[in-house]
């Protein structure tokens, strides 16, 4: 599990700590638990702009520790003979953090994380992220368990 610096949560950050807890904890736990049966994974942070972050890796910004972690489970898979692939869908609606998140999201992608950003308001990118995740594979919440 990644681990969080809080002193990159000083200063007005608090409350993100918590939204980045949860992800760096649960994760890559869903991730094992989800990949181990269907594929693709898909994450969606639907408000997701570098506001504040202080590292220069993004450790300290959700879609940072998504990659990451999603990564870890696809890696854990993949020791246990699943191959299993990633997505991770960003939207933020604010231009300039976008543009870091956009430059995040190219430098990331691999086979087997794709990282995606859109630019708009999330609500405003439902439909363009659902006709994306159509592409990448089967829905799994489409057939009949």
């Amino acid at each position: 599990m990644p681990n969080l610096d809080l002193t990159n949560y000083r200063g007005g950050r608090e409350h993100a700590f918590i939204k980045h807890y949860l992800l760096a904890k649960y994760l890559s736990r869903w991730g094992y638990k989800i990949g181990s049966k269907w594929d693709p994974l898909v994450f969606i942070d639907g408000f997701a702009g570098s506001w504040g972050a202080k590292d220069e890796d993004f450790t300290d910004a959700s879609f940072g520790i998504a990659v990451r972690a999603l990564n870890e489970a696809i890696e854990g898979l993949s020791k246990i003979n699943r191959s299993v692939h990633g997505v991770c869908i960003f939207v933020e609606k604010e231009p300039q953090p976008f543009i870091k998140l956009d430059a995040f999201a190219k430098k990331q992608s691999t086979e087997a994380v794709r990282a995606i950003a859109f630019e708009g308001r999330f609500v405003d990118k439902i439909q363009v992220i659902d006709e994306y995740i159509s592409t990448v594979g089967n829905n799994p919440f489409n057939s009949s368990f």
